[in-house]
């Protein structure tokens, strides 16, 4: 099924929010695309418990704070418990650790946010790699493009 008819049918259609094609909607929509390699995050993915382990502690015990490239007064959490905050967090500290490039991208908060509403954890960290690689020009990873952003909107 093509993008546009993907579209179409989630804009005529009136799915409530728990319903199950809603459910599998983004991690499909990321993974469609053909041209990228099939496992191209695989090591990275793999890798992840381990860094969550070596970051935060065994039993996720050590606080790390939100990265500076998430403005973490203006997070919001989209009604998610204090699991949910605390995988916010550890995807984003995982992330920002392997990107220190981005230096200003205050949607990937809230995009992981609602990701992990219907995703795992694993998977809402594969689908920022996704997101932010070269392959979609979706995300503004510094002051600079979102600030150019911005103005293109006016």
């Amino acid at each position: 099924c093509s993008t546009t008819n993907l579209k179409q049918l989630f804009r005529l259609s009136h799915l409530s929010i728990s319903h199950l094609s809603r459910a599998s909607l983004w991690y499909n929509l990321l993974r469609q695309n053909q041209t990228r390699p099939q496992h191209r995050f695989q090591q990275i993915i793999e890798r992840y418990p381990e860094d969550v382990r070596h970051m935060f502690g065994r039993r996720n015990e050590i606080f790390v704070r939100t990265p500076s490239f998430v403005d973490a007064n203006h997070l919001p959490h989209y009604h998610l418990n204090r699991r949910g905050q605390h995988a916010v967090t550890r995807i984003l500290s995982v992330f920002a650790y392997y990107h220190p490039d981005i230096t200003w991208a205050p949607l990937l908060g809230p995009i992981t946010a609602i990701f992990l509403h219907y995703m795992t954890e694993i998977d809402a960290y594969e689908s920022l790699l996704i997101l932010t690689s070269s392959d979609y020009k979706i995300i503004t990873q510094t002051e600079l493009q979102f600030q150019s952003l911005i103005l293109a909107f006016r």
